[in-house]
């Protein structure tokens, strides 16, 4: 486990793989691990997330714009620090928070590159909000949820790290290019829906790869489009 990197007095040390896996064996159920092994899903990733309150947006701005900017391309597009959608910012900012503090959880994770849909999904016929409704049925029959703004932060920067952001496929998997073959959107249903007058949205997350930055924005709930996935997780406090 590579601990990230944290530059906030507020953020409690990194635990130790022997509080993770003992967090782990309490936590996972039957269930959970029968989904996730379901032959044709899209596979899980483990990973160790800091989970604040929600307006401790510089937990998610750190975590990320800390990664190595191996996406800028020579002479041209550097890549560039994470940015927020400014209604989705303030938004955000001003949320009031049950979370007191900081704290870890493990968490089982659909991070690959680029995810597909299940077999069921109608991702041409449906609204983003028909679609997530039947997500969310099948992961409550597993006690699996959706995805969280922790999650997609932690997920977002282990790809950076890579080379490799999310939700976007790059031509021969060539980095420093903006030459692709798939650009998605993920949504993060977790953080529930942004009202607004202009009516009722989510929060998505992806990487931009004309201007080269993974940032927040949000999406109406009523439209459709193909580019938006949806990423299962389990979690679970760690104690220390």
């Amino acid at each position: 486990m590579n601990a990230p990197l944290f530059k906030l007095e507020r953020v409690p040390t990194y635990p130790s793989k022997e509080d993770v896996f003992k967090a782990v064996l309490q936590g996972l159920t039957r269930k959970q691990v029968e989904f996730m092994m379901e032959s044709g899903r899209s596979p899980f990733t483990f990973q160790v997330k800091a989970v604040g309150q929600n307006d401790d947006l510089d937990l998610i701005e750190q975590l990320l714009n800390g990664q190595p900017k191996l996406m800028s391309i020579k002479n041209s597009q550097q890549q560039q620090d994470m940015k927020f959608l400014r209604e989705v910012k303030s938004q955000m900012s001003n949320e009031r928070s049950s979370i007191k503090g900081v704290f870890w959880k493990w968490d089982f994770f659909q991070a690959e590159q680029t995810i597909g849909t299940e077999d069921w999904d109608e991702l041409l016929n449906l609204s983003i909000e028909e679609r997530l409704k039947k997500y969310k049925e099948e992961w409550e029959k597993a006690g699996m949820h959706g995805t969280d703004r922790w999650s997609w932060a932690a997920a977002m920067a282990a790809a950076l790290k890579r080379g490799e952001p999310m939700d976007v496929h790059f031509t021969a998997n060539v980095k420093n290019t903006r030459a692709l073959d798939q650009w998605n959107i993920t949504v993060i249903d977790k953080e529930g829906v942004f009202e607004s007058d202009k009516g009722q949205y989510l929060l998505t997350g992806s990487f931009d790869p004309n201007e080269s930055y993974a940032y927040l924005s949000k999406y109406p709930m009523k439209s459709d489009n193909s580019q938006f996935r949806f990423r299962a997780s389990c979690d679970g406090v760690i104690p220390l």
